[in-house]
């Protein structure tokens, strides 16, 4: 920390990306990133199965365990505070993610750290119930509205995710947000409940869907992405925007496959879902 970036380059190598502020290399098994300055002011480490490493130089005040088993609960300073990055209708321009931040004292030369969650894979397993319930008692135009609010956090749950990065150094920049730009106005609760993603799991999908027609699917999802006129069946991708169907036992998004039975018409009512 405060070494002059052409010395880090020295024992590291080159950068295989510059991109904007920072400067990313692959180190052993890791993925790291640097501010891009002429001294390195601070740095994020992408943590894995075969990726972690010790912070005590960096956070010599803060015992904490094998990064790459932390979990969020693990850095438990009253004093960290706690944000949210789109966990609902993300789109492809933002990673959801839970993250948890602090600022050092005096004695820890004002150390900043932001420990990241991204809601995928295993964490994906614990927050997809968890949003559901918030859906369950709010409705799908709340949750939208809140996606990038603690409001919809459950602590218990919050505690449980894994880090998968994290931050350390000074002026850490922070999380870009995609939600300032399309949040819709509270005052608006039909037109947000018309536009808000709708939040599932298979089964219950499944179990909602099952005897609606065509018209139903298409006033409350919009189009499908692919339609088999043949087999009389819809298809919607895995990152539609209005749809949001995710596999809590595998920690991933998938697709529903939709068949109708009837005329091939509107009024044709679907009798199977498949992923």
């Amino acid at each position: 920390m405060g070494e002059r970036i052409s010395y880090l380059e020295h024992l590291v190598g080159p950068p295989i990306h510059v991109r904007g502020g920072e400067r990313e290399y692959v180190v052993d098994s890791c993925r790291l990133f640097v501010a891009n300055r002429s001294t390195v002011g601070w740095f994020r480490v992408d943590l894995s199965d075969k990726c972690t490493f010790d912070p005590k130089p960096f956070l010599w005040n803060y015992p904490l365990p094998q990064l790459n088993r932390m979990r969020l609960g693990d850095f438990n300073d009253d004093s960290a505070d706690i944000s949210v990055e789109c966990l609902v209708s993300c789109g492809n321009q933002q990673i959801p993610r839970i993250s948890k931040s602090h600022q050092g004292s005096h004695a820890d030369n004002y150390i900043e750290v932001r420990l990241d969650a991204e809601d995928s894979g295993e964490n994906l397993k614990l927050t997809a119930p968890m949003l559901e319930a918030v859906e369950d008692k709010r409705g799908q135009g709340w949750l939208f509205q809140h996606r990038c609010s603690e409001e919809i956090l459950d602590y218990n749950v919050v505690a449980k995710l894994k880090v998968t990065s994290i931050t350390i150094g000074h002026d850490i920049p922070g999380i870009p947000s995609f939600c300032d730009d399309d949040q819709l106005p509270v005052s608006s609760p039909v037109e947000a409940v018309a536009t808000a993603p709708r939040y599932f799991t298979k089964s219950s999908f499944e179990q909602y869907v099952l005897n609606k027609t065509k018209s139903e699917l298409r006033a409350e999802f919009g189009p499908p992405d692919s339609v088999d006129e043949a087999h009389d069946r819809w298809y919607y991708l895995p990152f539609n925007k209005t749809l949001y169907v995710t596999d809590p036992d595998a920690g991933v998004r998938v697709g529903p496959l939709i068949a109708f039975f009837g005329v091939k018409g509107p009024s044709d009512a679907v009798v199977d879902v498949r992923f």
